[in-house]
């Protein structure tokens, strides 16, 4: 993409978003504020949260706080600076300003909708503050396969294995600590999504009963058939990025196997 087709694309954003804003005071003045919850999709990018959230919006009682893109919060305007290009999003110890925050994405957010979603990745690292601004709130923890996570990493963001691994593993420890600590918490595996969505609907209508009825029909559509890619992405890692990864992989076999993961197992989805 060049700079002309980069300034087009932030112009249309611009435009966009400003129009979501507008129509979300309008509405805010025709429709009563439903009594609203938070959910909160907990993932690292590319597990399967775009998917996740697509499921999610099937629901006619779900509001994004953004519809275009990756779909995540981090990126709208004015916060783009802050959550997205920001060196220190990853790192447990950087504060935010949730109250700033949570200002802005109800500008966004569709109020009169009783649950309210949103999936920006960093999140998984401060949950328990999100916890704490946002009453009540919810949590889905999604994973994948980490084989299948670090090769994503490595073809996609250029990290290299040993980084992909170190975050890989930093991400699942994360997650565990957030299934141990939140009050309102589900795990769902990325496996099981794509193999068993209608289990996987079932699952989350009963841990938020708001939802109401999913539509896996749309998703298909949006999507074409839902299919696990794991083993496609796995077999694409050489000998030598396995062993990269290994070397990460074999002083954390407990929180893989927390996961429902195993070592050096390169088919393993379970």
């Amino acid at each position: 993409m060049n700079i002309k087709e980069k300034l087009k694309l932030a112009y249309i954003n611009t435009v966009y978003h400003r129009y979501v804003r507008c129509e979300n005071i309008l509405r805010k003045r025709i429709k009563a504020k439903a009594d609203n919850k938070f959910l909160f999709v907990l993932s690292p990018q590319y597990s399967g949260s775009t998917l996740l959230t697509a499921l999610l919006l099937t629901s006619k009682n779900v509001s994004a706080n953004n519809k275009i893109g990756a779909r995540e919060g981090q990126q709208l305007p004015v916060l783009n600076k802050l959550l997205f290009n920001n060196v220190k999003r990853w790192e447990p110890s950087h504060n935010v300003n949730w109250s700033f925050v949570k200002k802005q994405w109800l500008k966004y957010w569709d109020v009169s909708k009783p649950i309210l979603l949103e999936k920006s990745p960093p999140n998984l690292v401060r949950a328990k503050s999100i916890e704490q601004y946002f009453a009540p709130s919810y949590f889905i923890v999604l994973t994948r396969n980490p084989y299948s996570l670090c090769q994503s990493l490595i073809k996609r963001s250029n990290f290299t294995p040993e980084h992909a691994a170190q975050f890989t593993i930093k991400c699942l420890l994360l997650q565990k600590h957030n299934i141990e600590t939140l009050n309102n918490v589900i795990k769902i595996a990325y496996e099981e999504m794509v193999e068993n969505t209608n289990s996987i609907v079932d699952k989350l209508k009963i841990f938020i009963p708001e939802l109401g009825e999913l539509q896996v029909s749309n998703v298909n559509a949006e999507f074409g058939s839902i299919v696990n890619m794991n083993n496609d992405k796995i077999k694409q890692l050489s000998a030598e990025e396995i062993n990269i990864i290994n070397n990460e992989f074999v002083n954390n076999k407990e929180v893989l196997e927390f996961f429902g993961y195993r070592y050096n197992e390169k088919e393993s989805l379970s």
